[in-house]
């Protein structure tokens, strides 16, 4: 306030400032004064001013002001404050705001560039938000880093798929250095809320191998239920992460709903560790519940199986390298049965003889597994099966017990009460005596002896040899020169060791596989079980007396009777027959023959689906000869008159020296039944398939279109392909200012290469290299193996588009003005273009040396950020196709420009591409 001014005459005010401390340092202590011109000019009253020149910001001054006199003498006493005004901090700029987007169902992440800091001394990002549609903001816990850039999340919304509004502001130490607070434009819509996972996950009752659990739901919030996902893992697993959970299947019919939340589990393993977890899944994945847990489980050890019962040697089965066990199942208990284990262990201190080096033997006192593969309702298993034997006069404990799919069900051992000593084997069996021959056939005769004494040996069969000595082709008793005669030859017949059908007691075998009308030397001897070794087999008997065994000329097959043919279809027929009597033929197949004039040619030709089956099958249905026989017509033909016919095709046994073994025989073959003519099959007519539907033209082009279809009922076409015609119909001209489009008469149906389609369900194609400005009538039909089971044709019509005028050529931009330029170029190929207007476009790419106004290259990437402007109105030129040139102007100065040119026609489809400087 000015006081009193006694004799002074005013002159003006006089207002210092000294710096007396900077916001957070000590007092300077340092006196400049420096005054300050903006008070002086003031009138006496009022007394204020305003000082804004040279002031540092977040600094305290100290003020003087003394009144200025005109007499130097009056001037007054000068008024001094201390510490007594403080600038403000120089704020922080305002973050720039980059993207607001969710987060999550209930938070939404702000991403921004902090802005320029100044004198502010952060102390965090204040964040609000607001429900769209409300008035009230809500403030987050700050967000606490300054990154470049920086993302700060406001969340704890009260609703899911919802619309919210997000602002921030940088808080300061302090606040008279804080921006203002910046909204994100946009309301952000949150995620939609996945469903609460299921809880209470409690198994209810569990058994070895089964369980039965349920679920309480959690609250389905924004989803639509779809399923219950159920997965199991093993508790190890869960743990070492060996395997990972997996999908339980049985569950999914279970639970069809979300309101059933039981479910049985089959087939696990017993006394195993398990956790199971299961999620509601929804209509949207996103929606899907995060996954509820079992505690850990251990499922339940099974009954096993009882011990083995009554186990004992059976009576009679020791020999001196093996013996038989016999014994009872035991209580089946929770046992699925897998095999019998046998243990055989060779008791220490026994006088057993040695080990014979072809055999493997077990170490002595260890148990050692012999094979026992026999069901569980008829266990009997022989200890010394080979491969792993027993010793002669060796003394052996056994025991057997029963396995299971699951170890924890296996039964205990069961051992037999006492111990078992093998007999010693060294007495051979004698050769059998009294070789006598009789019912000869053309292949076969049969041997008869009697056996010799079997000593020790344990008999597996007869051993029958033979040799040729004489043969209907060859008489060559005593040519040596003929190898596959040779005398000294003897081939084994290994079907008489079959013990099962030529028993020690029935003393005979029946010698198979010889040659017809021949004579034959045999000889026999008996074989022992192989753990006994060739020392207790029996020598050979002595061979029959010479040319004792003569096979017989073979007999040829009879007729078949009873031929017949049924059920034709458009593409086949059945056959049948009765077969006649074989004799002495070695069948091989039933040949049968077809033969119709405009199929065959009037030949007779093999119908190679008959036949092939055993001799007793005589029917068959024939639908072709073979594979490709009328080329793409593998079939029969329809409605066409078959001739049948067929006959048994023979072989015959060959020299037992000859390593074929058999030979063809036509003179065995029977003779050939024709079917009467009057009984002669007829395929019939199909029915043709019917044309497509939907037949539609799309996606044209100036050399191209799309066609589309959709297939009818196929009835008795066997589908070959989709034949797809086009004929030009139209063909249009057009020159400076006119059109004409003149009908194209007398033109052939092409077929188009692209849309020859050979699957049925391909049902789609493009049809190329067409002539630009043209209209083509198109058909379709579908094509069969059988030409009269084809469709009729579908038709459309198929416009082309007139070809493209080319981009206009040598773009150069002359006599430039601070505000226009002058364009001129030339006009490319017109082809089928009726000229309408040029279409000249500029875009602004850098005004001056502004860096933010930059554009970079013309990229994909920032072409849709600066686009061009619209058409230049002095480049149009309509009419003036030829003239391409024009100034354009109203531009910015000190500026670049893009520029792009195309030539518009009065038909759009025509219209040249852009060329671009």
């Amino acid at each position: 306030d000015a006081q009193s001014a006694g004799e002074c005459v005013f002159r003006g005010w006089k207002v210092e400032l000294n710096v007396n401390r900077t916001v957070g340092s000590p007092v300077s202590g340092i006196m400049n004064w420096q005054e300050s011109a903006q008070c002086r000019a003031n009138a006496r009253l009022p007394t204020s001013c305003s000082i804004t020149d040279g002031l540092q910001s977040n600094t305290f001054y100290d003020i003087r002001i003394t009144e200025i006199c005109v007499d130097p003498n009056a001037i007054g006493p000068t008024l001094t404050m201390y510490d007594i005004v403080r600038t403000r901090p120089l704020r922080a700029t305002v973050p720039k705001l980059v993207n607001a987007y969710a987060a999550s169902a209930r938070s939404v992440a702000l991403l921004f560039y902090p802005g320029i800091a100044n004198e502010c001394i952060f102390q965090g990002w204040a964040m609000e938000w607001k429900l769209e549609g409300t008035d009230f903001w809500t403030m987050m816990e700050r967000c606490m880093v300054r990154t470049s850039p920086t993302t700060c999340l406001a969340s704890d919304f009260p609703q899911s798929q919802s619309y919210y509004r997000v602002r921030i502001q940088e808080k300061c130490e302090d606040f008279l250095a804080e921006p203002e607070m910046v909204t994100w434009p946009l309301a952000v819509l949150t995620w939609p809320e996945p469903a609460q996972p299921p809880t209470n996950v409690t198994i209810v009752t569990l058994t070895a191998y089964n369980l039965t659990f349920s679920f309480e739901p959690g609250d389905p919030l924004d989803c639509t239920w779809a399923t219950w996902r159920v997965q199991i893992i093993l508790g190890w697993d869960h743990v070492e992460k060996s395997r990972g959970w997996y999908d339980v299947g049985e569950c999914q019919p279970q639970l069809p709903n979300r309101y059933n939340v039981t479910c049985s589990i089959t087939g696990l393993s017993s006394f195993t560790q398990y956790q199971l977890r299961v999620k509601e899944t929804c209509s949207s994945y996103i929606y899907d519940s995060a996954w509820g847990l079992s505690p850990l489980f251990r499922t339940n050890t099974p009954i096993p199986a009882g011990p083995p019962e009554d186990v004992h040697m059976k009576p009679g089965s020791l020999t001196a390298f093996f013996f038989d066990l016999m014994w009872k199942a035991g209580a089946e208990g929770q046992c699925i049965f897998k095999t019998w284990v046998m243990q055989v262990r060779e008791v220490e201190g026994t006088e057993a003889f040695l080990a014979l080096p072809q055999f493997t033997y077990a170490e002595i006192g260890v148990f050692a597994t012999h094979a026992c593969i026999v069901p569980r309702d008829a266990p009997q298993c022989r200890p010394g099966a080979l491969p792993l034997a027993l010793k002669m006069n060796g003394t052996y404990d056994v025991r057997v017990k029963e396995t299971c799919t699951d170890p924890n069900a296996d039964g205990e051992w069961t051992v037999l009460d006492h111990t078992v000593t093998t007999l010693v084997a060294t007495t051979p069996a004698t050769a059998p005596e009294n070789l006598t021959v009789r019912n000869d056939t053309a292949y076969t005769f049969l041997l008869e002896y009697d056996p010799g004494q079997p000593g020790d040996c344990y008999f597996t069969g007869w051993d029958v040899e033979v040799r040729e000595n004489w043969t209907e082709e060859i008489n060559a008793t005593n040519d040596t020169n003929i190898t596959f005669l040779n005398r000294s030859d003897w081939v084994q017949r290994i079907e008489c060791r079959d013990e099962d059908v030529f028993p020690r007691a029935q003393k005979r075998c029946i010698v198979p596989r010889l040659r017809k009308h021949s004579i034959y030397d045999a000889r026999v001897r008996e074989t022992c079980y192989e753990g006994y070794y060739d020392a207790l087999q029996s020598d050979f008997s002595y061979e029959l007396p010479d040319r004792q065994a003569e096979t017989l000329v073979p007999v040829a097959a009879t007729l078949p009777s009873g031929i017949g043919a049924a059920n034709p279809g458009p593409y086949s027929f059945s056959v049948s027959w009765t077969p006649g009597d074989p004799n002495d033929c070695v069948y091989t197949i039933w040949l049968v023959e077809i033969n119709a004039l405009n199929f065959t040619g009037g030949k007779w030709a093999e119908a190679d689906e008959c036949g092939r089956e055993p001799r007793p099958i005589s029917r068959c249905i024939i639908t072709r000869l073979s594979s490709g026989y009328l080329g793409p017509e593998a079939h029969l033909k329809s409605n066409t008159e078959y001739a049948v016919r067929v006959k048994e095709y023979c072989e015959t046994y060959t020299s037992i020296y000859d390593s074929r073994g058999r030979e063809r025989a036509l003179y065995l073959d029977s003779p050939r039944l024709y079917l009467p003519a009057a009984m002669e099959p007829r395929t019939l007519v199909p029915i043709p398939t019917l044309p497509p539907l939907d037949f539609a033209v799309s996606e044209e082009d100036q050399t191209s279109f799309r066609l589309d279809w959709t297939p009818q009922v196929s009835n008795d076409c066997l589908f070959r392909n989709w034949t797809i015609e086009v004929q030009l119909d139209t063909h249009c001209i057009s020159g400076s200012g006119y059109t004409t489009c003149t009908p194209v008469l007398n033109q052939n149906w092409t077929i188009v290469p692209s849309c020859t389609l050979t699957t049925r369900t391909e049902v789609n194609c493009k049809a190329y290299n067409l002539q630009s400005y043209s209209f083509y009538a198109v058909r379709i039909k579908e094509g069969c193996s059988d030409a009269t089971a084809e469709s009729a044709y579908a038709t459309t019509r198929a416009e082309i588009w007139p070809a493209h005028a080319t981009v206009p050529e040598n773009l150069t931009i002359t006599s430039p003005t601070p505000f226009s330029f002058l364009l001129k170029w030339g006009p490319g190929d017109p082809n089928e273009c009726v000229f309408a207007y040029w279409d000249v476009r500029v875009r602004e790419r850098r005004v001056g040396s502004v860096f933010n106004r930059w554009y970079g290259p013309v990229l994909a990437e920032n072409d849709t950020n600066v686009t061009f402007g619209e058409t230049v109105a002095s480049c149009r030129l309509v009419g003036q196709r030829e003239l391409a040139e024009c100034t354009v102007d109203g531009l910015v100065s000190d500026a670049i420009y893009d520029v792009e040119i195309k030539e518009q026609c009065v038909d759009v489809r025509a219209q040249s591409a852009w060329t671009v400087q």
